[in-house]
């Protein structure tokens, strides 16, 4: 196993930059074994398994690595790494004078904000073009740290800045399906909503039509329009119930009924909560029944 490699800037005082690459493969049963007892994080650390499985635990959160899955521990976290045997890969670990190290413009707060929202979600899915490039900055990183050419910390520095860019761009993408996919259930179930709110009352009746479960579809909505899938459904139900009442003046009963109620006092007490007014005092206060 390579020895950490320990670089001076001679630009910062007392500030030590710190970079190891390592193979997964290639740690010692030892270092495996310290790995797997819970310690506290020091140093930003990635962890890239290409092949085999895994546990990583940060703050009591256990977190699955599995083929091409890749995930980050940060600085003051609790973390436990179990890799099972035979599992290949690249372990990274950095200090932030490394971050910071070469570029004066650098935000490195931006970009450790970036690393630990990495590190409170689920292991990012290393697929397609986005491994090859990361396998060949992998091993150029691998490489120049075990090499004996002048600047190779300054080297190493910009090659980490591209694999960072390269794994921003793979969770923007995927931010961008979850987006489209959240848009296309928004609109979905607006449709449905549309056609079926005089039938259907409740969440759960359309999360079956969408396929997914009541709890993920009020999230999606929520996130999409501020309000949960129940805000809608009664808004929907409500706006036509006093339709209703403004142009033909129908009496409650009729609304009720009309709307798919079979106990009117069940839907008086649906439209005073959803509304915030009893259906008596909407209706008298109707400018078009009054004229």
């Amino acid at each position: 196993m390579q020895s950490n490699l320990i670089f001076k800037n001679p630009d910062k005082k007392n500030n030590t930059l710190l970079f190891e690459i390592q193979l997964i493969d290639h740690l010692t049963e030892g270092n495996l074994e310290k790995m797997s007892c819970i310690h506290h994080q020091h140093l930003f650390e990635m962890i890239w398994l290409q092949e085999g499985s895994g546990i990583h635990l940060l703050n009591q959160q256990q977190f699955l690595l599995m083929n091409n899955s890749m995930h980050i521990a940060v600085p003051g976290q609790q973390q436990q790494l179990i890799i099972d045997a035979g599992s290949k890969g690249y372990l990274i670990s950095f200090n932030e004078a490394f971050l910071n190290g070469y570029y004066e413009d650098f935000n490195s707060m931006q970009e450790i904000s970036f690393l630990r929202n990495i590190s409170q979600n689920e292991p990012l899915q290393v697929t397609g073009e986005l491994a090859s490039e990361i396998q060949d900055l992998a091993l150029k990183l691998y490489k120049e740290q075990n090499s004996l050419f002048a600047s190779k910390n300054e080297m190493i520095s910009k090659y980490l800045k591209i694999f960072l860019i390269h794994i921003k761009r793979q969770i923007e993408a995927h931010e961008d399906t979850a987006r489209a996919n959240n848009n296309s259930l928004f609109n979905n179930f607006i449709w449905l909503l549309e056609n079926n709110y005089k039938e259907k009352k409740a969440v759960a009746d359309y999360a079956s039509e969408l396929s997914v479960t009541p709890s993920h579809l009020n999230h999606v909505i929520k996130k999409t329009s501020g309000y949960p899938a129940s805000y809608h459904i009664q808004q929907r139900i409500v706006l036509e119930a006093k339709r209703k009442v403004r142009y033909t003046g129908a009496s409650m009963k009729e609304v009720a009924y009309y709307l798919g109620f079979d106990d009117i006092s069940h839907f008086s007490k649906f439209f005073k909560t959803s509304s915030g007014m009893n259906f008596t005092t909407f209706k008298n206060s109707s400018p078009e029944l009054r004229a």
